[in-house]
């Protein structure tokens, strides 16, 4: 039921191209979770709310920002930078909006631009189907989608690494706490 009301506010608030990149995720992050045996349930909700704010972040940061620098103080560079405050503003609206509270699910939607350190399987799965879903097309996507059907850990760590470098690249910020996420990887 939840995710019925889930697509419906998705209608309603995003675009339609942007609705359909989140259908795509949802398909993806179910796949993986069969393969790496996680509830399938709890990742599609979650992929399904990843880019619930995406769009709308202007008009919904009048309304939670607070909330965020509260509630996530280590989100801080997330505030200032408007391609990652979207994930933040999603967790907002999972937990205010649909009454989401498990903290894997909320964490997947929080952090699925980013990535965290210690992420769960679940948070690795929509983190990696947003990248993977079968209208991303970029250099290395296949050697990273065949990596994400073995190897969680090795997918994330070839996702980060080509995002970094495309960031690097085009003179582009890297949140530190993608840097982070990297190295919780690599120590591991």
């Amino acid at each position: 039921m939840k995710n019925e009301e889930i697509l419906e506010y998705l209608k309603k608030n995003i675009k339609e191209k942007r609705y359909h990149h989140i259908l795509r995720v949802a398909d993806t992050a179910e796949k993986l979770a069969i393969v790496h045996d996680i509830p399938v349930d709890k990742v599609y909700t979650a992929a399904l709310l990843h880019d619930c704010a995406k769009g709308n972040e202007e008009s919904l940061l009048k309304d939670y920002k607070n909330i965020i620098v509260n509630e996530w103080v280590s989100l801080e560079e997330e505030l200032k930078e408007k391609s990652l405050i979207h994930g933040p503003l999603a967790g907002i609206i999972a937990r205010d909006v649909f009454g989401i509270e498990e903290k894997d699910i909320l964490n997947a939607v929080i952090y699925h631009t980013t990535g965290r350190e210690n992420m769960t399987k679940l948070e690795k799965i929509v983190f990696l189907a947003d990248k993977l879903e079968p209208k991303r097309d970029y250099p290395g996507v296949d050697t990273i989608r065949e990596a994400a059907q073995i190897d969680l850990e090795k997918a994330m760590l070839l996702t980060i690494d080509n995002t970094m470098t495309y960031l690097i690249e085009n003179q582009e910020l890297i949140a530190v706490i993608t840097v982070k996420t990297r190295n919780n990887i690599l120590r591991r």
